[in-house]
């Protein structure tokens, strides 16, 4: 039987599959990334990491990158997740109360539309490979980020981080 109601799309689709994959793969993350983890260690590596920095961790998942992110940082230093899955950001939330970080803040958001409130030294893209096709949401980061920060991104194809003003950027494919 038809109906005669039309149709309701979302206005994101791809943002919905995105957000029902990272549902079902919440559990399991963690695990699924462990062979990519020397990447992880050369990208954060090579965001040259002192003392007191801020961080934007764009698409931080279930807080992989924080144990790193925290050594080359300090308590001083400062992390801002941004996380659209409220699963995936669950975890990461967990993660640092495990650890007793009290300068990770949280930003349950697509990035392209986070409110960042910090001006921060430093961003990393790990495996965001939706996230850095996304030109609103690279420009939310750039326009976020202080003078000289460094940018590096891990993991993902097809980066147009040239077309946008951001100078200190590394890229590993």
């Amino acid at each position: 039987m038809r109906s005669n109601r039309p149709l309701m799309r979302s206005p994101n689709p791809g943002r919905q599959r995105a957000l029902d994959q990272y549902r079902l793969r919440a559990r399991y993350y963690d695990a699924e990334l462990l062979a990519f983890e020397p990447i992880r260690r050369q990208a954060i590596a090579l965001l040259g990491l002192e003392v007191g920095l801020t961080v934007l961790d764009v698409g931080c998942g279930t807080g992989l990158s924080f144990e790193l992110l925290q050594q080359g940082l300090g308590p001083r230093g400062r992390i801002v997740g941004i996380e659209q899955s409220p699963e995936m950001l669950e975890r990461a939330r967990k993660r640092v109360s495990r650890h007793g970080w009290r300068n990770v803040t949280f930003l349950n958001a697509p990035v392209e539309a986070a409110t960042i409130r910090v001006g921060a030294d430093a961003a990393l893209f790990h495996f965001t490979h939706d996230i850095v096709r996304n030109r609103e949401a690279i420009g939310n980061v750039i326009r976020h980020l202080k003078p000289g920060a460094r940018v590096v991104a891990a993991g993902a194809t097809r980066i147009r981080f040239h077309q946008l003003p951001c100078q200190n950027t590394v890229i590993l494919d």
